[in-house]
C-alpha cells in the first residue's frame, strides 16, 4: 500500500491493490492500523487523510473534486477540489460515498450505502442518503469484549 498512497503506517492493511484515479497525485495520509476493504476509491485532487484505526469498508468513495454547476464553466474544463478528513477510530460500512470538503469526527460509525454531504461530529451513529446523525454512541453499544477477555 506504502507505494500507492502518500503516507501509509506499516500496520496499515488493505485487500486489494488501490489504484490511483487518472491524473491523481496520491497525497492521502492513511493512519497506523487502519483497515482498507476492497474496491476503494480515493479521489484525492486535494489531500485526503484518514485517521488511526480506521475501518474503511468495500465499495467506499471519497471525492475530493469539485465540477461547476453552471454548463458553460463546466465545460472550460475548470474545477476545484476540497479536502477530505476522516478521524481516528471511525467505520465506514461498505458503499460509503463522501462528498469534497467533509470532516467526519473521532469515533463516528457511517452506516452502508450512505452519501456524506455534510460534516459528522464524532462518537456518534450516522447513515443515510444524505447522511445524517441518527444517535450518540453510548456504553449501551459495548458488546463486552473487556469482560470477555477478563474471563481468559
Amino acid at each position: 500500500m506504502r507505494g500507492h498512497v502518500g503516507s501509509a503506517s506499516s500496520s496499515t492493511t488493505q485487500i486489494q491493490t488501490m489504484r490511483p484515479p487518472n491524473g491523481a497525485s496520491w497525497t492521502n495520509c492513511i493512519g497506523a492500523g487502519s483497515f482498507v476493504n476492497c474496491h476503494a476509491y480515493l479521489m484525492d485532487c486535494a489531500p485526503i487523510t484518514i485517521g488511526e484505526r480506521v475501518f474503511i469498508g468495500p465499495n467506499c468513495s471519497m471525492y475530493t473534486a469539485i465540477h461547476p454547476i453552471d454548463a458553460k464553466e463546466r465545460n472550460t474544463e475548470l474545477e476545484r477540489a476540497e479536502p477530505i478528513v476522516v478521524g481516528d477510530d471511525c467505520w465506514l460500512g461498505g458503499n460509503v460515498t463522501i462528498c469534497p470538503g467533509i470532516t467526519i469526527g473521532k469515533g463516528t460509525v457511517v452506516g452502508a450505502g450512505s452519501v456524506v454531504t455534510r460534516d459528522i461530529p464524532a462518537g456518534v451513529v450516522a447513515a443515510g442518503n444524505p447522511c445524517r446523525v441518527l444517535r450518540s454512541i453510548t456504553d449501551a453499544d459495548r458488546v463486552g469484549l473487556e469482560s470477555h477477555e477478563q474471563g481468559r
